[in-house]
């Protein structure tokens, strides 16, 4: 089935995948990135790791061929395409805490 979400600007959305389907990520202005999050539905303490991914990867970038693994060390998503190439997995996903934090705003 294939669905689309516009996702306005300091949005979010949520949808259920399920093993085997596939997820395009798009920046339709071409002037920001995606904050990208994931947990089991099954689970939710179990959710996307950046730390693990990094360690798993051995890399702080990922590139196609890549996998974004669970904090419990599991594969979650396989990167098929990468248009962009360049990811930053140091930084958590921006939040109105964090600019107020950051940039007193």
């Amino acid at each position: 089935m294939e669905r689309e979400f516009v996702i306005e600007c300091q949005k979010g959305a949520a949808f259920e995948m399920k093993k085997g389907d596939c997820v395009t990520v798009v920046d339709v202005e071409g002037k920001q990135v995606a904050d990208f999050f994931a947990f089991s539905a099954g689970d939710t303490g179990e959710f996307l790791s950046t730390g693990v991914t990094i360690d798993v990867n051995g890399s702080v970038k990922v590139r196609r061929g890549d996998r974004i693994y669970s904090n419990l060390y599991r594969p979650m998503f396989l990167i098929v395409e990468d248009d962009v190439q360049e990811h930053d997995l140091l930084y958590p996903s921006c939040k109105q805490e964090m600019y107020a934090f950051l940039y007193g705003c």
